[in-house]
């Protein structure tokens, strides 16, 4: 057995920075709908999905490398608190944004109803619990986090179990991965947690982990990351999706990428993730009322614009806020 843990995976924090663009791309050019562009929107237009596919196949990989070497179960609740640290401050920073638009938006736009503060509806949103309630999110990206954040109570509670029984037979983790993406088809009877639906790309991480640290055959990795993409397939899920899912398997085991400028991106990653979709609400007002005035390819450039003021606050929000909390963050052991 190898349990080899890399400090830093250059691969995955270049992966995370193109997540979040495509992400980035697709909110800020979809609203830009004023503009008939049918081939544009059918072929570029869908990339955040694609973008958050790679962030839950990196969060599958990335989770149980953090965990091997030193995790016990009695760890658990170190273990959240480490990813509340982590997460945590940040969120709340882009939920007191999302927040402060809703309220002023509706509040100028003169046909709109006025948000109002609900209490309940800000706790179901620190613990990520919207999904089990009528409420909605304030940020529509926070749907994923939810997700992550249910991945984070799945794999601190089984972590164990996985590592053992790779340890007593090389393939038997393998085999308990593909149980765990075939939950998926039980998604239609308890759609709040919405973990399952998204289990395979979890699962082709979780199978990049396994290969990273056991001696698995090329053939074995080809058997069992095919098994899972078939189950996604059958299940529902975008084909497409799957497939970039796999690919970013094969450059987070194989990639070795120079340092280069654009590490940058996945450095803020998070905070841009969170924070860009007021900042594109705002684009979608503004373009509104452009719209009838100004010639309209020039709008163009509006989605760019939109996208350089996002990263400006995500550098801002993650120097200030995301560095800071890092730090903290790592301080926290496990016994």
């Amino acid at each position: 057995m190898d349990n080899r843990q890399p400090i830093h995976s250059e691969s995955v924090h270049l992966l995370r920075g193109v997540a979040a663009i495509l992400v980035l791309i697709e909110h800020s050019f979809k609203s830009f709908y004023f503009w008939d562009l049918p081939w544009f929107e059918k072929n570029i237009l869908n990339v955040g999905q694609i973008g958050v596919s790679v962030f839950f196949v990196i969060s599958g990989f990335v989770l149980p490398i953090s965990l091997q070497n030193n995790y016990r179960f009695v760890d658990f609740p170190r273990f959240l608190l480490r990813r509340f640290v982590r997460i945590e401050p940040t969120y709340l920073v882009s939920i007191v944004v999302a927040i402060a638009w809703l309220w002023t938006a509706t509040r100028v736009a003169p046909n709109a109803s006025p948000w109002k503060f609900d209490l309940f509806q800000f706790s179901a949103h620190l613990f990520y619990l919207v999904p089990f309630t009528d409420h909605k999110w304030v940020n529509e990206v926070y749907w994923t986090l939810a997700i992550e954040f249910q991945f984070y109570l799945f794999i601190g509670a089984v972590f164990c179990f996985l590592r053992g029984s790779a340890q007593r037979h090389i393939y038997a983790t393998p085999a308990l991965i593909m149980i765990f993406a075939a939950l998926t088809f039980l998604y239609p009877f308890c759609s709040a947690i919405q973990l399952i639906r998204y289990a395979p790309f979890f699962g082709i991480g979780m199978l990049a982990w396994w290969v990273y640290c056991y001696p698995v055959k090329l053939g074995a990795v080809w058997i069992f990351l095919g098994a899972v993409v078939g189950i996604g397939h059958w299940a529902g899920l975008s084909l497409s999706n799957l497939i970039f899912g796999a690919i970013a398997f094969f450059l987070i085991l194989y990639w070795k990428p120079q340092k280069t400028w654009w590490r940058f991106f996945g450095t803020i990653s998070y905070s841009l993730y969170v924070i860009h979709y007021p900042i594109i609400s705002l684009e979608h007002i503004i373009g509104l009322r452009l719209a009838e005035t100004i010639f309209k390819p020039f709008l163009f450039v509006l989605p760019l614009a939109t996208i350089a003021v996002s990263v400006l606050a995500a550098w801002i929000i993650f120097k200030f806020v995301e560095e800071p909390t890092i730090r903290i963050s790592k301080k926290i052991k496990y016994i």
